[in-house]
């Protein structure tokens, strides 16, 4: 997230949006995190926290991935490169879940441990690797290089939500405190631009498909995105 503030912005309540600290606990959820989004104001970077349906909810992801070279990652980088021309030094990509948690699971981290470990649904234990973490912050955790800016994006068959997932979670798993689940496909980039400008005009086009040479990452016809 680059520039946002670590400090608290404000704990106020405005039309159903909270802004909050973008990192550790943020104390009026009683959990880790919400799901936020990033804006930009002024020329700086903002996390804007919500809850499911304006109600304060915490947000887990199961990053999910393959520990062998995945062969679209290899085509996508390809076509960045070398038919868009775009500055890409490396670039992965990984199933994400995004579950919408109600408070009343007080340890976060353990319950998705027990979603996982219980229903096979999120991770095959003999292929995958997965790590869990709550809200987006935990993006970050990769740095760029010197002289290189990092931009993630996440892209959803239409809105990705997994209603009737959610609620075989909670009648057939037990596990009640799941309010909605989303599944995405994560993509990391790392761009040899040390300018985060232009590190966010270069995502704009390689993520957009809108002919041969702009855009592939997104199909604006039966995809939605966000970039955090």
């Amino acid at each position: 997230m680059g520039s946002i503030p670590e400090s608290v912005l404000t704990g106020t309540m405005e039309s159903n949006i909270l802004l909050g600290s973008s990192r550790g606990s943020a104390p009026f959820t009683g959990g880790d995190f919400l799901y936020w989004h990033r804006i930009v104001v002024a020329g700086h970077n903002y996390a804007i926290f919500m809850g499911h349906g304006g109600k304060l909810m915490n947000q887990a992801m199961i990053r999910v991935w393959l520990p062998v070279t995945d062969p679209e990652e290899v085509s996508t980088y390809f076509t960045l490169t070398k038919t868009m021309g775009l500055p890409l030094v490396k670039l992965s990509s990984n199933t994400l879940w995004e579950l919408e948690i109600a408070p009343q699971a007080s340890d976060l981290k353990a319950y998705i441990q027990r979603m996982i470990d219980e229903t096979g649904i999120f991770v095959n234990p003999n292929r995958d690797r997965y790590e869990i973490f709550c809200g987006y912050e935990g993006l970050d955790r990769q740095g760029s290089a010197p002289g290189h800016h990092v931009r993630w994006t996440i892209v959803y068959n239409g809105d990705g939500a997994e209603p009737q997932l959610a609620e075989k979670l909670r009648l057939r798993y037990g596990f009640t405190a799941v309010k909605s689940v989303r599944r995405g496909r994560l993509w990391w980039l790392e761009l040899k631009t040390d300018d985060a400008i232009s590190a966010d005009a270069i995502l704009q086009q390689a993520l957009v498909t809108k002919s041969r040479w702009q855009g592939l990452l997104a199909n604006p016809h039966a995809q939605t995105w966000i970039v955090v």
